[in-house]
Formats: structure tokens, C-alpha cells, sequence
């Protein structure tokens, strides 16, 4: 496009069909050159006023083309500077060399025992919420929603079983009940107890998933957010529901709605967009008028953003005089009008991290998370104080008895190949010997419980490095349940919502929900325009250094920085990663990860906005420069290979999986199986993808494997990856370690977990056939140990069949059909991340 200097605006090229145009670069005389990249992949071409320029086959880099004459352009391609001519077409290299200095101190990792079974105190408090009178504060830990009233012990009121999940609290206006949203009926409902009668009802009965309730001030209505993140409204009496707001910028999790004291509006926290070309915004108050849908979106200050879309308001006072919210990690009130426009500047009320705001009946109060406390803020006085915090304790389970597991073949992490005919002794949770298999005789002179694997493949645990089990909540129990069944005993956050994520960390340590176990990041960090939901915006150090004060005090696992993080924060987080927390840190920026001194990006080439950073062409390929960045600088990489989800449509096997139609939302398993054949085009770009990584290992780099679930799948997207590792020429014993060795080496617990040797923590995955032989078995994993205790396929698939789950989900579910679900899946993939890169 050309923008006149009255502002007229004129198209002067066209991308051709299924292609656009970049880094359109204007020369003195008025010659236009840019890049023409094809939608499907493969190489890029540079243009000239409408003719290429490039040779075919040259695998042209993103960087924008330089004018140096008239004639005379400047490119990048083949891993190479070029100067064409324009009038004869020559070309010359400018060689060069650079030197990069790394300067990467080291630091001592924290300990972690994964196994350790003294008594530890949950900070996993999610949407604590106070009730109308100040009394009695309801919150989820654990995964069971408790009750406090005054400042007695906290009350279990609900736990939904080990297999489901509970979440979103909101009391009604009156005080006498409180709204949570389930899946103990197989898909998230909305359910409300009753404090007088003590009985929980349900009270959504739709296809789908419906979480985040809000009931408004006359208990007539029910706002609440479904799968596609959408806010819907609920009439109680008549059962009618219609859809008042879509997201703005994709089908991805929005804040909480919150209603206006007249019941005319409700506000809640989305993503606005700046333009088309990228997907960052600023999360901004939006204000539906719930009668005609009218929309309204309001900064509380200029450029800026609301912290995250998970719990930071904003929370419309009783008296509708104020919206509380969090922004650069502190809380603010914003005066508003009847109608939810600001009335007034915005008042910062705390200096301290700021979460989970809610309003007393009268207006005045607010309570919030503040770190591992709970405080109060009075709000016409601006006065501070630490409100009585529940203190939950629990143990990490650990089972009894002796198990002794006979592996027809075990792979242990230490060697290339795998030994026959192995047992495995198990006491507790620690495993006590590796040794030749006993006869039966001899075994049972030891008292142990015995595990036939004999026609088995035996592996330590295996990890998926990269997943955002917050991303989409209409997962419910599922998320987990589904990494379980596929083998995955180990799961990485690189992004939560903070306190959801903590939560799960310990739900799993306790054994009070099904999964592995977990290590979490608090929301990433990044500049003040962002995307995704568990997203931390910061235009201001002292925002940042709230939250980092805030991930000491709550003991993060990880920390990650994202792509319009600026340098010196990026640099400040990994000196608390690593100084304060002794944890890893990481950012989708390679060269500009290395010089901030974080340890890894989190994909080999992901979304990221400086023309000079990006770490492969577009066409998939890297060169030396990179390849010596990760191997010698010892920055590691986590592997991602989404193309590889293509063998879906190749390999029937993977789709008729009882995982796929028990564990998967019916969504995405509509969307699974409309996954289109494998063209070679796609074959071509996946084929690229894994020649990088296999350079990389050449090179002496350090692969990690992960999926970036839930934007692809869970469990089925991550074993698609090491197939496609395999495939690409990777040895599987080299593919195995990215999975269990290495990464139990970067998380500080390879003295505990990651391969299969006597002391280390008993993390077992049981595969169904020889991988070794035909890497298609892998996926095959029929059950899995985790910290000692056995866990079969069926046992986590069964709460979500028809008889595990009760009549509930058949209700919902009946007369919904593929093509309603299959629409539904490609709503919510369209921009679900990367479609706007």
C-alpha cells in the first residue's frame, strides 16, 4: 500500500493467489522491492517493481531488502549476504565473520524432590472470592473448593473426584449461594450451591463447555464463558441462551464477565487489536450492553493494558461506581458511569502484586491475592491490610508395598540400546534395582506385586517441555488425563495463569487429581501490547518487579519472557530465574535470549517481532550461525513440530484411539478428523524442520521435546513430533533423551527422575510393542507409572465414558453431531495462535 500526503491510500502490488507480500522496501528513485512468500511454505522470492529478481530455489531470509543504487539490492538468502545487480543479474556474496560473546554465569539449580513426602502448605489459591458480607471467603485449592468462615479453619465443601476438575468461583449478589463451574458430569457445567439447603444443582445443560459464571444482580440471568470463548447469557426460567460477544482477536480465553448493579451491562477483560497484520493487543475493559450487544472497549489509561485475561478484573462495585482491575501487576478502581465508561483517571490502591480482586456488598472493601497472602483494601481511604490467609496442607502420595515389573524390554536413559528381559523393582515410589529378569519361583520370594510387561517396551517417564495447561479451561480434567494416556509423566508449563498453575502442581503432588506430575511457569512476561491469555503485560520496570517479587515468593519453576519483552527485562527476569529461583528461563528470541542470559527458546523459530532475530528462513531451513549459537553456546532448544500433526490423516490408527473419542473434547476430535492428507508440500516443510534439528544435535545442542498443547492437541500432537524425529533420520534412543534425560537435567532433577536406575523416582512409561523396532509403537503407551503408582489407560479413560461420567453428558451431548463439532474445532483453531504470526 502507498499513503499519499493527503492520506490517500493506493494498492500499488498484489500479492498472487495464495502468497503475500513483506518488507516492502522503497528506493530514492521509486522503485519497490519486496518479498513474496508463498501461504503453503516453501522458498521466498524478492520482487522488483512487480518481477522477480531472485533466482528459483534461493531460500530467500525475511530481512527487508536494501537499496545501496538504483540498480543495486541488498538481500539475505541461503545463509548468506547478496548484492544483486538488477540490470544483468549478477550476483556476489559479502562475506563476513562475526565473533559472539557469551558471557553465561553459572548458577546452582533449586532442589526439587519430586518424591518428598513431608507435609507442604498449598499457595494454589484460585479465585478467592469474598462473600457479599465480608464473612466468609470461598477459594479453590487442591481442586476442591473450601469455605471460610471468619477466621475458623476452612471447610471442604466440594471435591469432584480425582479425575475432574472445579473452577471459576462467583457468589450471588444475596450471599446465600455460590456459582462454580465442573466436569465431574464429563464436560464443564455451571452448578450453584445453596449455603441454607447445603445442595448443588446444575444449572447449564448445554452442548459444550460452560465455565466462568456470573449471575446477575437479580439472579434472573447467567452470563458465562462456553468452548469457543464466547460470553453467553442464560435466562433461568426459560432456559433461553444467546451468544451477546465473540472475542475480539481469536477464539482464545477471555476474563471473567462482571455485571452492572442494573443488570445492563456486563464488563470483562479481551484483547483489542491494533491492526491485521500481528495478533498482540492490549487486554482493555469491554462493556456489552446485554440488550442490543453493543460493544464498548476502554484503556483505564492511554497504550495501556490490563495485566492478563485470567483473574484481573475488571469487577464492577456493588454501587457501580468502580471497576476494580489489575494492571502492571498492582490494583487499580477506575470510576465508571452507569453504562461502564470511565468517569474519571484511574487510582492505583496497592504497591505489592496484585490478583483475584473482589468487592464487599458495600462498595468500600476489596480483597486480593497479594503474593501467598490474602489482603484487603480499603478504597476510599487507600488503606491496606493482610486479611486472614487459609493455610491448606497436604502430603505428596506415595504408595506401599513392593512392585517388581517384568520389562520384555527396557530402555533406561543411559545407553543407546534397550536391554531384554529386565526387571524392575519398585519399593514405594524409589526404585530399588535394575536387574536380570527372575524366574517367577525366585520373585516371589521377595513379596512384591507383580507387573507383567514382558511383551512390553519399558521407558523412564516421559516429559512434554512445553504446554499451557491454562490456555483453554474447556479442557477441564481432560488436559491431564489425556498427557497420562499418552505416556506422559511429566508435563512443563511454559505460561500459566499463576495461581491455576500452582494449583495444579500440587493437586497432582497430592494425588487429588490424575496426571504426572508438573512444573509451572507464572504468566510470561512481555511488553505492553500481548496475546495470549496467561500473558503478563508491563509497560514499567516496577510492574515487572512486582511480578518477579511475586514468583519468589510463590516458587516458580520456571520463568519466560515473550516476544515484545524488552531487552532489560528480559535480562532482569533471568537474573531472578536465576539468582533468586534457581530455575530455568526462556523467550522465543535466540540471539537476543543468549546476550539477556536466559537458557533456551521455546520453539526452534516461533512468533517473534525483530526482523534480525529469527532462527530459521521461511522456508524451514537454519545455518551455521544458529547451529553454532545452540551447540556451543549451550542454549537449548524445545521442539515443537506442529506440521507434524499431518499423520493424523495418514495413520488411521491415531485417530480411532479410544483416547481421541473418550479423552479428546468432542471438538477437537471432530477437528482431528478433518485433518486434510499429507501433501508434499507439507511433507517438504516438516522434512526441513526436523533436518534443523537434527543439525542441531550434530552440532552438541540440547533438544527438548514438547507440543505447546493445548494449541495443538495434548498427548496425541507430542508423540506425532518424536514420530516425525524418527522418521527424519534421529536415532530413537537421541529422540527418547529429549524426552527424559536432558529435561530432567535442565529442571535441576536429574538426580531423581529421567532414567530408569535404582534410587531414582519410579516414573515408568509402558509401551505395546518395540519402538526400537517401528517407531509407529510409541504411542502405544497402555499404562504408566508415576511416583510409584501404577495407572492404567482405561482407568483414566473411564470417568469420561458415558457410565463414568452419568447421564449428564449424554443429555448434552445428544443429537449434537460431527458437523457441528467439527465447526466448532475450526473456529476455535483459525487464529487460535499462529495464523497472524
Amino acid at each position: 500500500m502507498a499513503v499519499g500526503g493527503e492520506g490517500a491510500v493506493e494498492t500499488v502490488r498484489t500479492a498472487p493467489e495464495g502468497s503475500r507480500i513483506e518488507r516492502p522496501s522503497l528506493s530514492p528513485e521509486g522503485r519497490l522491492a519486496y518479498l513474496v512468500f508463498a501461504d503453503a511454505g516453501g522458498t521466498g522470492e524478492v520482487h522488483v517493481d512487480g518481477r522477480r529478481v531472485s533466482e528459483p530455489g534461493e531460500d530467500v531470509f525475511i530481512a527487508p531488502p536494501r537499496w545501496l543504487e538504483t540498480d543495486r539490492l541488498l538481500y539475505t538468502a541461503d545463509g548468506v549476504v547478496r548484492v544483486r545487480d538488477l540490470r544483468s543479474g549478477a550476483k556476489r556474496v559479502i562475506p563476513f565473520t562475526a565473533n559472539f560473546e557469551i558471557e553465561r554465569e553459572a548458577y546452582t539449580l533449586k532442589v526439587v524432590d519430586p518424591a518428598r513426602p513431608g507435609p507442604s502448605t498449598a499457595v494454589g489459591l484460585v479465585t478467592p472470592r469474598i462473600s457479599p458480607d465480608g464473612r466468609t471467603l470461598a477459594f479453590i485449592a487442591l481442586n476442591r473448593i473450601w469455605l471460610r468462615r471468619g477466621n475458623r479453619n476452612p471447610q471442604q465443601l466440594l471435591d469432584p473426584g480425582r479425575a475432574y476438575t472445579v473452577g471459576s468461583l462467583s457468589w450471588a449478589r444475596d450471599g446465600r449461594s455460590l456459582l462454580y463451574s465442573s466436569d465431574r458430569e464429563g464436560l464443564l457445567a455451571i452448578y450453584r450451591y445453596d449455603l441454607r439447603t447445603r445442595r448443588h444443582t446444575r444449572l447449564t445443560e448445554l452442548a459444550g463447555a460452560q465455565f466462568d459464571p456470573a449471575l446477575s444482580p437479580d439472579g434472573a440471568q447467567l452470563a458465562f464463558q462456553d468452548e469457543r470463548n464466547s460470553i453467553r447469557v442464560l435466562d433461568l426460567a426459560s432456559g433461553e441462551h444467546r451468544v451477546i460477544a465473540d472475542p475480539v482477536a481469536g477464539r482464545e480465553r477471555v476474563g471473567p464477565p462482571s455485571w452492572s448493579p442494573d443488570g445492563r451491562f456486563i464488563a470483562y477483560n479481551d484483547r483489542s487489536t491494533i491492526n491485521t497484520r500481528f495478533r498482540e493487543g492490549y487486554n482493555q475493559i469491554k462493556v456489552i450492553d446485554v440488550a442490543s450487544r453493543a460493544v464498548r472497549m476502554y484503556s483505564p489509561v492511554p497504550h495501556g493494558s490490563l495485566s492478563d485475561r485470567g483473574d484481573c478484573g475488571p469487577v464492577w462495585s456493588p454501587d457501580g461506581k468502580w471497576m476494580a482491575f489489575v494492571m502492571e501487576s498492582a490494583l487499580w478502581v477506575l470510576p465508571v458511569t452507569p453504562e461502564g465508561a470511565p468517569a474519571g483517571e484511574p487510582r492505583r490502591l496497592t504497591s505489592d502484586a496484585a490478583d483475584a480482586p473482589s468487592w464487599t456488598a458495600d462498595s468500600r472493601t476489596i480483597w486480593h491475592l497479594a503474593g501467598r497472602r490474602l489482603r484487603r483494601v480499603d478504597v476510599p481511604s487507600g488503606r491496606t491490610s493482610t486479611a486472614p490467609t487459609p493455610r491448606i496442607h497436604y502430603r505428596r502420595e506415595r504408595p506401599n508395598g513392593t512392585v517388581r515389573v517384568h520389562a520384555g524390554r527396557l530402555w533406561d536413559g543411559t545407553g543407546d540400546a534397550p536391554r531384554e528381559d529386565v526387571d524392575v523393582l519398585v519399593k514405594h515410589n524409589r526404585i530399588v534395582a535394575v536387574e536380570p529378569h527372575r524366574s517367577s519361583a525366585r520373585a516371589d520370594r521377595d513379596d512384591a506385586r507383580f507387573v507383567d510387561a514382558s511383551e512390553q517396551t519399558v521407558l523412564p517417564g516421559l516429559w512434554d517441555c512445553h504446554n499451557h495447561p491454562t490456555e483453554q479451561q474447556a479442557f477441564g480434567g481432560r488436559y491431564f488425563g489425556l498427557m497420562l494416556a499418552y505416556g506422559i509423566t511429566t508435563n512443563i508449563s511454559m505460561g500459566s495463569i499463576a495461581y491455576e498453575g500452582l494449583n495444579h502442581r500440587e493437586s497432582l503432588a497430592s494425588g487429588d487429581f490424575v496426571g504426572g506430575r508438573h512444573f509451572t511457569a507464572g504468566e510470561l512476561f512481555d511488553g505492553t501490547r500481548t496475546s495470549h491469555p496467561p500473558t503478563r503485560a508491563f509497560a514499567t520496570m516496577e510492574g515487572l518487579e512486582r511480578s518477579l517479587r511475586r514468583a519468589r515468593e510463590l516458587r516458580y519453576d520456571y520463568i519466560k519472557t515473550y516476544v515484545r519483552t524488552p531487552m532489560p527485562m528480559m535480562e532482569r527476569a533471568a537474573q531472578v530465574a536465576h539468582a533468586d529461583l534457581g530455575v530455568p528461563s526462556g523467550t522465543h528470541l535466540l540471539a537476543q535470549g543468549l546476550s539477556a542470559g536466559l537458557d533456551m527458546i521455546t520453539h526452534l523459530s516461533a512468533t517473534q517481532r525483530l526482523e534480525y532475530s529469527y532462527s530459521q528462513s521461511p522456508a524451514g531451513h537454519i545455518y551455521q550461525d544458529v547451529a553454532a549459537l545452540v551447540g556451543k553456546g549451550a542454549f537449548r532448544v524445545i521442539v515443537t513440530p506442529f506440521d507434524s500433526l499431518q499423520y493424523v490423516a495418514d495413520d488411521p490408527r491415531l485417530l480411532n484411539d479410544p483416547r481421541v473419542r473418550t479423552l479428546m473434547p468432542p471438538w477437537v476430535s471432530a477437528l482431528l478428523a478433518e485433518l486434510p492428507a499429507t501433501t508434499p508440500a507439507m511433507q517438504q516443510t516438516l522434512a526441513a524442520e526436523i533436518a534443523a534439528y537434527k543439525r542441531l544435535l550434530e552440532a552438541g545442542g540440547i533438544l527438548l521435546a514438547g507440543s505447546d498443547a493445548p494449541i495443538v492437541p495434548p498427548g496425541i500432537s507430542w508423540h506425532t513430533g518424536l514420530r516425525a524425529m524418527v522418521r527424519g533420520g534421529i536415532p530413537l534412543a537421541d529422540v527418547l533423551r529429549t524426552a527424559t534425560v536432558w529435561p530432567a537435567t535442565i529442571m535441576g532433577v536429574a538426580d531423581r527422575l529421567g532414567t530408569v536406575t535404582a534410587g531414582k523416582v519410579a516414573d515408568l512409561t509402558f509401551v505395546d510393542g518395540d519402538p526400537f523396532t517401528d517407531v509407529d509403537d510409541l504411542v502405544r503407551t497402555s499404562r504408566v507409572m508415576t511416583n510409584g503408582r501404577l495407572v492404567t489407560q482405561e482407568q483414566v479413560l473411564a470417568p469420561f465414558t458415558d457410565e463414568g461420567a452419568g447421564p449428564g453428558l449424554g443429555r448434552t451431548l445428544a443429537g449434537v453431531g460431527a458437523a457441528h463439532w467439527g465447526a466448532v474445532g475450526r473456529d476455535i483453531a483459525a487464529d487460535a495462535c499462529c495464523a497472524r504470526r
